[in-house]
């Protein structure tokens, strides 16, 4: 037996000193970056601050900035609601550190046992700071439900029921507009959907990914002769999906599955402008403006602009901004609590892509750790994109006002 010499030793115990090292770092970044990224409470905004905070809804109907993609999730302490075991157990660390990342997020600690509700208070809290007149669309979220109608609880990570949704609606309907979420595979889909409806949801919200829908089956033609009827958006996925398990299902974020629901007469509102993943031979986001772009199609499809300053999804910014015939049917919405994420949003990749100025940077990064809803819009109001001849494109100001999306709901 070959006998090692003193050399190869110590470079294998260097190496495994190393990968120790390594370790113990990914362990404490583990455990150490969602306290290091849990939010405080909602402050006010110094004076000086909030003027020019105030200042960017001078050109807009306050009543008029509805966020249209707002999530209510809860732990089930309370609401009805539920996460997979697997995000909460630390035997699957990857699942559970993403937990651990959105409860930060929402200023909760991810073990911490307290109600549901403290959740949605303090969103409340964030949004009467920032903007008292406007409201939340805030949505539900069904499980995933497989092929035969049944759900299968193992593959739903979320699950928010209607009817957690509407009562906080009826409690808060000064602010909170409820947005359904029902699995048109159901056995039950169109009782469940009409119900949800009737109790004053203004909205359906799908996750196809995730959920396992395909919008393309003919099986969501009933589904689709209600929201036309009754004039209700469906809000759906489109592009990738990351926050929650879709690897098996991503095709379902396809845009053109979408057409279905369209050629039917239902009002489309296509999540994040499809700003992630690949469809067919191109970019789902080119698919999506070439649908867009289609005369048939003007009516009815638009697309909100939630997640879309994230870095992964920062790109296709320039082409959005450039693009003021389109932004009438672009819609305004966060996606919270993700934009309380840090790192997924970095106002200084944004001012390396000369889409933010950095005097804006600044003003925005104050604002985050004191109410990052309120940054996700001032946020969006401050992009830019500069043309050689010194043109500047932003968002309009009717991209903001989206209440007109659901005024005809019945």
């Amino acid at each position: 037996m070959r006998v090692p010499s003193l050399s190869h030793l110590l470079n294998r115990r260097r190496a495994l000193g190393l990968l120790g090292t390594s370790t113990l770092a990914l362990a404490g970044l583990r455990c150490g970056l969602p306290r290091m990224l849990q939010h405080r409470p909602p402050q006010s905004l110094p004076p000086d601050l909030d003027a020019w905070a105030q200042s960017k809804f001078d050109d807009v109907d306050r009543a008029a900035v509805w966020d249209v993609h707002c999530h209510l999730v809860g732990r089930g302490i309370g609401s009805g609601c539920s996460v997979s075991p697997e995000m909460v157990s630390r035997l699957h660390p990857w699942k559970n550190f993403q937990f651990d990342l959105y409860a930060a997020a929402a200023g909760l600690s991810a073990d911490d046992g307290v109600a549901d509700a403290a959740y949605l208070d303090r969103l409340l809290d964030l949004h009467r700071l920032a903007n008292p007149a406007g409201r939340l669309v805030l949505l539900a979220f069904d499980q995933y439900v497989d092929d035969e109608g049944q759900e299968v609880a193992g593959k739903s990570e979320l699950f928010t029921p209607n009817d957690y949704v509407i009562e906080e609606g009826a409690r808060h309907s000064d602010v909170v507009v409820p947005g359904c979420s029902v699995h048109p595979y159901r056995k039950d889909a169109i009782a469940r959907l009409e119900r949800a409806l009737d109790g004053g949801c203004r909205a359906v919200k799908w996750l196809p990914n995730a959920m396992n829908i395909d919008p393309s089956s003919s099986r969501c033609d009933p589904f689709f002769a209600v929201l036309a009827r009754r004039n209700i958006p469906l809000i759906s996925h489109t592009g990738d999906e990351a926050a929650v398990d879709a690897r098996d299902l991503q095709s379902f974020g396809h845009p053109r599955r979408l057409e279905r629901a369209l050629e039917q007469g239902v009002i489309v509102v296509a999540a994040h402008v499809a700003t992630t993943g690949v469809c067919g031979a191109g970019s789902c986001f080119d698919e999506l403006l070439q649908m867009l772009d289609a005369p048939r199609f003007r009516e009815t499809l638009f697309a909100d602009v939630s997640a879309v300053p994230q870095w992964n999804r920062a790109a296709h910014l320039p082409t959005l901004l450039r693009r003021r015939d389109l932004h009438e049917r672009l819609l305004f919405g966060t996606d919270y609590p993700l934009p309380a994420i840090d790192p997924l949003i970095s106002t200084r990749y944004l001012c390396q892509m000369d889409l933010l100025d950095p005097a804006d940077r600044d003003r925005c990064n104050e604002v985050f750790p004191r109410n990052p809803l309120l940054f996700d819009y001032l946020l969006k109001r401050c992009l830019r994109v500069v043309d050689g001849d010194g043109t500047v494109h932003r968002f309009a100001p009717i991209v903001f006002q989206t209440r007109r999306v659901f005024e005809r709901a019945s």
